[in-house]
């Protein structure tokens, strides 16, 4: 080993530049709890998603997602993200809310009383 570093991808530059890429399309949209993880990971580190990956993540269905595994992700964005509001924000722009959470999207826009609610 002569310690260089070969990176085809853009990887260092990107790590440089607080964002996560999806260097393979097609074996990125194979597994759905991808989405939650680039949501997850973006939280954690405090990092923007690439336009290109965020439109990939609005096209994969995660309906098939058991669970356990979207509470996995859930945990670590609540837990070990400094600003979980990041990652629940990243999970709405990624469509992840309204697949997975039906029911907190059918709350959106609903008038609340400025006496309970002056945020």
């Amino acid at each position: 080993l002569d310690g260089e570093l070969l990176d085809p991808f853009g990887g260092r530059e990107d790590l440089e530049r607080k964002l996560l890429r999806a260097v393979s399309p097609e074996t990125f949209v194979e597994d759905s709890l991808r989405v939650l993880r680039a949501a997850q990971f973006a939280a954690r580190f405090e990092f923007d998603i690439e336009s290109r990956t965020v439109e990939l993540c609005c096209a994969v269905d995660l309906t098939d997602l058991p669970a356990e595994r979207i509470w996995g992700e859930l945990e670590k964005i609540l837990l070990a993200a400094r600003q979980p509001s990041i990652g629940f924000r990243w999970l709405e722009r990624l469509g992840a809310t309204r697949q997975l959470f039906p029911e907190l999207e059918a709350l959106r826009g609903v008038p609340q009383e400025k006496d309970w609610h002056p945020e």
